[in-house]
């Protein structure tokens, strides 16, 4: 967060927080960051609507004791505020650890996948959240749009009536970048499943969500996908 410090300290990061920021109850995070609701909940999670209505909710994923936790207050937040804005034109969440992963780089995490499902996945699927954007791993993958621990709806992104999990977390990593598995009922297997370090574009319009992972070396386009209405 140093290195980011000068950046941070003039343009807004809107973020939520991982597993690295629990030391110290995540006293350096509550006091780096400032979220648009001006630190209501601790800028834990939060709530912005920019543009032509495009709603981003910013969840918090993490327990102090380093797992996947979110807790009732959060959720009943959430509910409410997708609730009061009925005329949102798109609806993305992000968080840290993810609901949907084929990576399975540890013992706990499979169990935290489904913890997640248990406790978000049904207000995601009610209000019609349209992207889930999630990170943990360290690497790229997507969804189709799935819902209810792992139903997929459709094998495209026209008028999808359930959330697209997109997980990036290929920005680079002492841990190293594994390729994930893939080979889930749930994601589409021509996506180009690599351990390049890359990051995510995401465009958007009235009418549709185009995301694009960028490789970081040399910008071509590793994956795309775009959801349309």
């Amino acid at each position: 967060m140093r290195k980011i410090e000068p950046i941070a300290a003039r343009v807004p990061y809107q973020v939520s927080p991982g597993n690295h920021e629990i030391w110290f109850n995540f006293s350096a995070y509550k006091n780096r960051f400032v979220m648009p609701d001006n630190g209501t909940n601790d800028a834990l999670y939060h709530n912005h609507v920019v543009g032509n209505r495009i709603h981003f909710i910013g969840m918090d994923t993490e327990a102090f004791w380093d797992t996947a936790f979110m807790n009732p207050r959060q959720i009943s937040f959430i509910q409410n505020e997708l609730e009061s804005s009925p005329d949102d034109n798109w609806r993305i969440c992000f968080g840290h650890r993810p609901l949907y992963a084929s990576n399975h780089g540890g013992s706990d995490i499979p169990a935290g996948y489904y913890y997640l499902r248990k406790k978000i996945e049904s207000t995601l699927n009610k209000y019609n959240v349209n992207l889930v954007l999630q990170a943990h791993e360290h690497d790229y993958e997507r969804s189709w749009p799935v819902s209810n621990n792992g139903t997929v709806w459709q094998t495209n992104y026209t008028s999808p009536n359930a959330p697209v999990y997109v997980v990036n977390g290929a920005a680079g990593n002492r841990e190293a970048e594994p390729t994930p598995p893939g080979k889930m009922v749930w994601q589409p297997q021509d996506q180009n499943f690599t351990n390049l370090k890359s990051f995510g574009i995401l465009t958007i319009t009235d009418q549709s969500l185009l995301w694009q992972q960028i490789v970081s070396t040399d910008g071509s386009v590793q994956d795309q996908f775009e959801i349309t209405k």
